[in-house]
């Protein structure tokens, strides 16, 4: 009777997905409907059991809970999520998926939300093993640590645990997802600008065959970080639009 219960409530859960999918698109966080996405995946989270108010959550909550989980990383501790089982529970699974979307859509709004996300994320990864969201969650809190923190040192060894992940998943939209953050903007405070060229080369020519706004985001980190290692400008934009052309 228990296991007829969870089977219907797993097909309940599927539908809900299915039709939060038809409505909600990563690629149009541009459009006015944006609050109306947003309203849409906290009720599937909050139906998949983890609601989440985000008008109760505040600046120096975000703050505090930012330093909890960075605590909770600290050294060896990250080792922890890249030693762990993978998520395999597809009600979680859900759960990290919804979230890594809403992080997206709120760093439209330059809200602090997508941060408080990204620890909620890593929260759930520590308890139920990591997915590819996990890699994505702990490269976003990185750019956290480093930009509101302060603290570049913590910011590398979290992108380089994120980097580890990606490895274990080795999917091109992780790639294209990941690595702007982790080479674009966290390990060039550690590294020589010219030897994160590369890989942000590489999420530039696959974002090409997956979406506009991830081509625009990588094209724009790509072009900023080769312009700032004194790449012509003019010959830039030739290999930009030879990656456009060719798809």
């Amino acid at each position: 009777m228990g296991r007829e219960r969870e089977g219907r409530r797993s097909c309940e859960i599927d539908r809900v997905v299915e039709n939060t999918r038809d409505t909600v698109s990563v690629f149009h966080v541009g459009r006015e409907s944006m609050n109306e996405d947003i309203e849409k995946l906290h009720s599937l989270l909050s139906y998949l059991g983890r609601s989440m108010d985000p008008k109760t959550i505040t600046s120096p909550m975000f703050d505090i809970e930012a330093r909890k989980v960075k605590e909770m990383l600290k050294g060896d501790n990250k080792l922890k999520i890249l030693y762990a089982c993978r998520m395999t529970d597809r009600k979680q699974l859900m759960k990290m998926k919804a979230m890594a979307i809403l992080t997206i859509y709120y760093s439209r709004q330059r809200s602090f939300m997508g941060g408080y996300l990204a620890c909620q994320m890593i929260r759930l990864s520590c308890e139920h093993g990591h997915c590819e969201d996990t890699a994505y969650a702990l490269s976003l809190f990185a750019f956290t640590v480093s930009n509101v923190q302060n603290d570049a040192v913590e910011a590398c060894a979290l992108v380089r645990s994120s980097l580890s992940l990606s490895k274990i998943y080795n999917t091109d939209d992780l790639i294209t997802r990941t690595y702007p953050i982790i080479f674009g903007l966290v390990l060039i405070l550690e590294e020589p600008l010219h030897s994160i060229l590369d890989p942000m080369l590489k999420a530039c020519r696959l974002s090409f065959v997956r979406n506009v706004e991830s081509a625009i985001w990588n094209t724009f980190i790509y072009v900023a970080r080769s312009f700032q290692c004194g790449k012509d400008l003019f010959l830039l934009m030739n290999e930009v639009n030879a990656f456009a052309q060719q798809h």
